[in-house]
């Protein structure tokens, strides 16, 4: 039956037949079409000829769609030859087409030799352009090979050959400005460029690490960026955060030597209250209390704001306690405190007024350190024996016990502080006559005497001692008790014994 009847009966009953459907162009069509740099198709059309290749025979074919691959490998080397502008490498910054873009991917006009200073794009910068593009700068060698193969296929096509020509002058044309580029100024400037690239790289890196507290990495960076030459030629802020960073990375990796130099060379360049303050802390690491006083002077003079002094203050009275100014480490103490409310400024003004056997003043600071919260368990444990030594001079033994027992009962303090309050609880069970309490502290500290402080084995002994010379080292009962509390009356009026 013929297709005009089938259409016109199935017309006739109401069916309405498709329209015969449209031929989908061939891809000997779309290869042989050419190429197009104006919009992103050429791999399209790359594809399309080596459909051909697989599909035909016929030789002026088969040269033709060589032709046409290697023209679309080298899409942007053609966009340089067809865009029409007397310079094809005078780019507009606001009429940038897609040809231009292609030119500018394939390298042609790369180097100081194609890049006149009038023209419109910033060529001191091509260099880094260059490194941006070079994964897609044209393969040559394929390309080339293309050619070869379409004329081998038609040896006498003048179009091919000129077209080859022209592709490799494009070439030298590049590989001359990048040759030229790197034998003149510009290899120095390209190397410049990267120079800093590199030196801005490291110094982010360098404020990273300090940043999240990876010290020993901070200080191999801040190494290579000091020892840079561009360092010097860096504004004096930058120069001067430098060596105050590595002065503060080396203190956190117990270098106070190798501190002290970086963060003198940090004022030297720019004298700020930060500077002064680290080093006042790498001459405390040093044992040089009075250049770190100080230095703690010379910040507070400059210091910001409130807790930077109460800072510098705490820091201070630390240095001159240690030059046995206790009167002047007092007094920045109680500063420190009116500036800022803080359990490690009462904690630390508590252990002063224990030293002036100001007990009262003691406790009343411990209370209030311990209240406001102290930063770790070493701390509040720490806090508790003072609070507890004050309570004990001041006979206040039921509070002076319970301190020792909280310190025994936290189990995040260290070992040996946790004997020695075994010790000092012993001690003070035994003044209060709870003899059962006693021994039974006694018995777990003698257990363990040799893990326990230096203090806490003087006491000790000094209670065996003691007891040995009144004959009872081994003895019970009431005689034994009395020389006992005799011995450990004689031990806390030690000033080196002690609760």
């Amino acid at each position: 039956m013929g297709g005009k009847l089938v259409f016109a009966l199935l017309t006739a009953v109401g069916i309405a037949a498709a329209s015969p459907p449209a031929f989908a162009v061939s891809a000997w069509e779309i290869c042989s079409d050419g190429r197009d740099v104006k919009n992103d198709s050429w791999e399209k059309k790359i594809e399309a000829c080596e459909k051909v290749l697989r599909r035909e025979s016929d030789l002026e074919r088969l040269a033709i769609a060589h032709f046409y691959i290697a023209e679309n490998l080298g899409h942007s080397y053609y966009a340089f030859r067809t865009t029409g502008k007397t310079d094809p490498c005078n780019f507009d910054k606001e009429n940038f087409s897609y040809q231009d873009e292609r030119i500018m991917q394939s390298g042609i006009c790369y180097g100081p030799e194609l890049a006149p200073a009038n023209r419109k794009f910033d060529y001191t910068l091509s260099y880094n352009v260059q490194r941006i593009a070079e994964p897609t700068t044209t393969d040559h060698d394929a390309v080339l090979a293309e050619y070869d193969k379409a004329l081998s296929y038609s040896p006498g096509d003048e179009r091919i050959k000129k077209a080859r020509a022209e592709f490799v002058s494009l070439i030298q044309d590049h590989n001359d400005a990048i040759v030229a580029s790197l034998n003149n100024a510009g290899r120095d400037e390209f190397r410049d460029q990267l120079a800093r690239d590199e030196f801005n790289t490291v110094a982010k890196q360098a404020e990273g690490n300090f940043r999240d507290g990876d010290f020993k990495n901070a200080k191999v960076d801040l190494d290579r960026l000091i020892a840079d030459p561009l360092f010097a030629g860096q504004k004096a802020t930058f120069r001067q955060n430098a060596h105050l960073m590595r002065g503060m990375a080396r203190l956190q990796l117990n270098d106070p030597s190798g501190a002290l130099a970086d963060l003198t060379k940090s004022i030297d360049i720019n004298p700020k209250w930060n500077g002064y303050f680290q080093r006042g802390l790498a001459y405390a690491a040093l044992g040089k209390p009075e250049d770190a006083a100080a230095d703690f002077t010379r910040a507070l003079e400059t210091a910001p704001d409130d807790n930077a002094m109460a800072d510098l203050l705490y820091q201070r009275a630390l240095a001159r306690y240690a030059t046995k100014n206790a009167d002047g480490a007092l007094d920045d103490f109680s500063a420190a405190i009116a500036k800022i409310e803080n359990g490690v400024l009462y904690a630390a003004r508590g252990r002063l007024y224990l030293d002036r056997q100001d007990y009262t003043s003691t406790k009343a600071d411990l209370d209030r350190a311990l209240a406001l919260g102290l930063p770790d368990a070493a701390q509040r444990a720490y806090a508790y024996e003072l609070r507890g030594q004050a309570s004990a001079y001041l006979q206040d033994y039921d509070g002076a016990i319970a301190d020792y027992t909280r310190i025994i009962d936290l189990s995040a303090a260290s070992a040996a502080r946790r004997l020695d309050a075994r010790l000092s609880r012993a001690i003070l069970h035994h003044m209060r006559r709870n003899g059962a309490e006693a021994m039974t502290d006694y018995d777990a500290f003698f257990a363990r005497m040799d893990e326990g402080s230096e203090q806490a084995r003087r006491k000790a002994n000094a209670i065996i001692d003691g007891l040995k010379r009144g004959g009872l080292y081994d003895g019970e009962g009431d005689a034994y008790d009395e020389a006992l509390r005799a011995a450990l009356m004689r031990c806390v009026a030690m000033p080196s014994c002690g609760f």
